[in-house]
């Protein structure tokens, strides 16, 4: 039940803005996140909680109750906050989903200072715009880039994974692995292409190994459940795998190469205003 308070936003926003393409725009999420929220709102509480009405979404008599508690509650949690500090502005960060959700934001909340911190997840090239047309005052991105307009500082580095449906048997030979999957179809991403060309190349040093084409979401969510339901394979951060393993149990085979990739705190140049929030990916959880 405490795992469904996650999904709270969504479905507030979804009910004041009427629909999941409005609430989306709103929470800075793309609009299958926001489904794939209300999806595992409604399972966790095992209750229907919209009808649909033409192109709107009402909430069920359960859905106005939740919707009124959710809000109160909210209202409360934010006043016990707020009253314990001064109101400042808060801090803009754009980082890329994966690490952002998984990553960045567990580790910001529990050892940054107490200013307040507004958090996008967004695509890489999208995270270097914002940060370069000060819309975010700093970022976290998987590719550094020469620029004259942007500082890159490594951060954190991230262990990518194959994951796997957990009734597939991998051969533990390499090659035979490779073959594997090459007959099986990959569960793909936005921005997968990087992450799968990376580990095919750390992996078989093939980094345009071809993938049969399988299934493709916008979100990590969505992706390994799809794994975990057996429509194919992925290659995924394994702070992602992990921390959804209880809700997707997918299967990390052993035997295989540790690939890590680079992930890097990214400012505009002589901004050094938010150096000491690296000091949250060097603390230990």
């Amino acid at each position: 039940m405490r795992y469904a308070l996650r999904f709270l936003p969504s479905f507030l926003a979804v009910v004041d803005a009427g629909g999941v393409r409005a609430a989306a725009a709103r929470l800075h999420k793309t609009q299958a996140a926001v489904s794939y929220d209300l999806q595992q709102l409604q399972a966790a509480l095992g209750v229907r909680l919209f009808v649909r009405s033409g192109r709107e979404l009402r909430p069920t008599a359960t859905g106005e109750r939740l919707a009124r508690a959710g809000g109160d509650w909210l209202a409360v949690l934010e006043a016990a906050v707020g009253s314990g500090r001064e109101e400042t502005t808060p801090v803009r960060i754009a980082a890329v989903s994966g690490f952002g959700r998984y990553v960045a934001h567990r580790r910001l909340m529990r050892h940054a200072d107490g200013r307040p911190l507004r958090l996008h997840y967004l695509l890489n090239d999208v995270v270097l715009a914002q940060v370069r047309d000060a819309q975010a005052d700093f970022g976290f991105c998987f590719s550094a880039r020469p620029s004259r307009a942007l500082t890159f500082v490594p951060v954190y580095r991230e262990r990518l994974v194959l994951v796997v449906p957990p009734d597939w048997r991998m051969p533990r030979e390499a090659l035979a692995r490779r073959r594997f999957l090459a007959e099986r179809p990959a569960v793909t991403y936005d921005e997968s292409d990087y992450v799968f060309a990376r580990w095919f190349d750390a992996a078989y040093r093939d980094p345009r190994h071809r993938c049969v084409p399988g299934d493709h979401y916008a979100e990590l969510e969505e992706t390994l459940a799809a794994v975990a339901a057996g429509r194919g394979y992925s290659i995924v951060p394994g702070d992602a795998a992990q921390a959804l393993a209880r809700l997707h149990p997918v299967r990390i085979p052993a035997s295989q190469p540790r690939v890590e990739n680079q992930v890097h705190a990214v400012h505009r140049v002589g901004d050094d205003r938010w150096n000491g929030y690296w000091r949250a990916f060097a603390a230990r959880d």
